[in-house]
């Protein structure tokens, strides 16, 4: 009973890393995220002062200087990422509001300033209207591209492309809708976000770059062209992915803490006591000088040795649908998309456990067999 316990404890933490790897996958994919991290350096770039119009201006310059890169699809700039510290949550006003509080506001949103062709750079669909152009400056009407959880809270079912919103105070018109994404993490209901041009909002930004060249390659030729645009700037590099990590993967990064934790523990203090004890040799598994005293091969011993956890793995099956239940009612609140019943995660905790019990059991058994069979037979 005691070790049908400690097979459907292993097999539940086994499944439990599996699926924060599903997870972790599925993430770094742009699953659901409404981006696609793929493929894509980003570059955070310190303009030393400029500020305002001076700020796009330089900007413009290098987004179109990066363009020009031999394999660089597409390149666009953002205030900051989704996923990234700080957020930009703005509440937003139904128009005729006069009161402009956040008692009165009909939701809040992340605002997103951004560049033309960001989207694309992000692999954010526009499901609906146009993109953001330079055109859209200070001077020129507010406009905005908002994501479908906005359309949807402000207007139900009716169509978004023309319809009007107050943010900061200023008359909003939507020309775009694109999809849902993440904004904070991957665990968060679906939220409101929307996309406003750069040009009216000027500031620092990011640029995003999705090229086909691999990530050093690209990194390199990002440095030469925006030297070339704007000498001694101070330029850090990284891929999404990397961007992503901190913010995206909070459940296999606090499995892992967790883990170390408990390693360190144990280390320091949880074996002291046997730091006084005199070393023992293991003993011998299933009678195995017994059995070669009588003739048997090593292969029968061995197949004895493994042959009873194996069994006793095949009757854990049992227990298959209570762990998948459980996991899932634990995993679900700390890991994105968690799903033990994903075939992948079946099929590698089967092996998974199959590995270790074949192991833990075998290579006991093959310890004892390189000892003399006379000894092995007086020590039992």
């Amino acid at each position: 009973m005691l070790l049908v316990a400690q097979i459907a404890i292993c097999a539940l933490v086994v499944t439990a890393s599996l699926v924060a790897v599903r997870s972790m996958r599925l993430a770094l994919d742009g699953s659901s995220t409404g981006i696609r991290p793929q493929g894509v350096m980003l570059a955070s770039i310190d303009l030393g002062g400029l500020d305002g119009d001076r700020a796009l201006e330089k900007q413009k310059e290098m987004i179109e200087a990066v363009r020009s890169i031999p394999g660089v699809t597409a390149v666009g700039a953002v205030r900051e990422t989704p996923m990234s510290w700080p957020r930009r949550v703005v509440p937003v006003y139904r128009p005729g509001t006069t009161e402009f509080t956040p008692e009165d506001s009909a939701l809040t949103a992340h605002v997103y300033p951004m560049s033309p062709e960001y989207l694309k750079a992000a692999g954010t669909r526009i499901l609906e209207g146009r993109d953001v152009s330079w055109q859209d400056r200070k001077e020129t009407p507010p406009v905005a591209i908002v994501n479908e959880t906005f359309a949807r809270t402000l207007w139900g079912d009716t169509r978004a492309i023309g319809q009007r919103f107050i943010l900061r105070e200023r008359s909003t018109e939507v020309v775009g809708v694109v999809e849902d994404g993440k904004y904070y993490n991957l665990m968060e209901s679906p939220a409101a976000a929307a996309f406003v041009p750069l040009a009216q909002d000027a500031g620092g930004a990011v640029l995003v770059v999705r090229s086909s060249l691999p990530p050093t390659e690209i990194a390199a030729a990002l440095r030469r062209t925006l030297g070339a645009v704007q000498p001694n700037v101070s330029v850090t590099l990284r891929t999404w992915h990397e961007a992503l990590e901190p913010r995206a993967l909070p459940g296999p990064v606090g499995g892992v803490r967790a883990g170390r934790h408990g390693t360190l523990r144990r280390d320091a203090g949880g074996d002291r006591h046997l730091r006084h004890r005199r070393p023992q040799r293991e003993p011998p598994r299933e009678g195995a000088g017994i059995r070669m005293a009588l003739g048997a091969r090593q292969a029968q011993v061995v197949f004895a040795a493994v042959g009873r956890p194996t069994a006793l793995l095949g009757a854990d099956r049992r227990l298959a649908c209570w762990r998948e239940s459980l996991a899932r009612r634990l995993l679900g609140r700390v890991v994105y998309q968690a799903d033990p019943a994903d075939p992948a995660v079946l099929i590698g905790a089967v092996l998974t456990m199959a590995l270790i019990g074949i192991c833990g059991a075998a290579i006991p058994a093959l310890r004892a067999l390189a000892v003399d069979p006379s000894r092995l037979l007086r020590d039992e």
